[in-house]
């Protein structure tokens, strides 16, 4: 068999051995195809222009007519269970390192204030306990989809009756998860930018503020969610789970 197809947004092929892909034989029958990246018909392109991931290989993949060995061919039923759950549940882990590392960053900007005016500012404070807050409750959510999928691994692995239901009920709980996550890394990271401007009036407070935001680089961790909320958008979900 040979694949032909052309796939945008290929994050890390290029830096990976080999490519997996969904695809459709002869037969009109889905499968899984899988091929060294150094196939014959296989072309890895650096033309990702899009917004951040400047180093994460996301360019375009051409396939023409690259051979696939038979034996890594499979059909798309014997896909593992509750895949789609964990693939997303890693990227939700990622998301939620970023809200802690904004957490951390607060801390540190207040350390600042506090040692160059006596204390925070009570907006300021309160922000922080806003970051504090959304980032706690990612964290928890992140948690329970952990526990739900490996209770379903578990069950997988010992080949159980219910292991079919329990993995999708998994994959339902990180869809749900992604819905909330996504909005409160990226609140949390939005506040965190803001938190300088809430110091005292003045033409000083302005510069003051311009240069925390500058020292600290608090724009990363904002630039860094969104980056990652894009790799599977949040619509697609909520709509993933009204069809369930």
């Amino acid at each position: 068999p040979r694949l032909t197809g052309r796939k945008f947004y290929s994050t890390g092929s290029r830096y990976a051995d080999w490519l997996e892909y969904s695809a459709v034989d002869d037969a009109g029958d889905l499968v899984i195809a899988a091929l060294p990246t150094d196939s014959p018909g296989v072309a890895l392109l650096d033309d990702w222009t899009g917004f951040g991931q400047r180093a994460t290989a996301s360019g375009t993949t051409v396939l023409d007519g690259a051979p696939v060995d038979p034996d890594d061919v499979a059909p798309w039923q014997t896909q593992h269970l509750g895949t789609p759950g964990w693939q997303q549940m890693i990227l939700l882990a990622v998301l939620v390192g970023i809200g802690e590392g904004a957490r951390a960053a607060a801390s540190d900007l207040i350390d600042q204030i506090d040692r160059a005016h006596g204390g925070s500012p009570i907006l300021v404070l309160e922000g922080y306990g806003r970051i504090s807050a959304l980032v706690a409750s990612a964290r928890a959510s992140l948690g329970e989809i952990g526990r739900l999928s490996e209770i379903a691994h578990r069950a997988i692995i010992a080949g159980d009756a219910d292991a079919e239901a329990l993995a999708d009920n998994a994959v339902n709980a990180v869809f749900q998860a992604q819905a909330t996550i996504v909005p409160q890394v990226i609140e949390a990271t939005d506040k965190l930018m803001t938190l300088p401007a809430l110091l005292a009036d003045g033409s000083e407070a302005v510069a003051e503020a311009q240069n925390l935001r500058s020292s600290l680089r608090l724009d990363r961790f904002w630039r860094n969610a969104q980056t990652l909320s894009t790799h599977n958008p949040v619509l697609h979900r909520l709509r993933a789970i009204a069809d369930r």
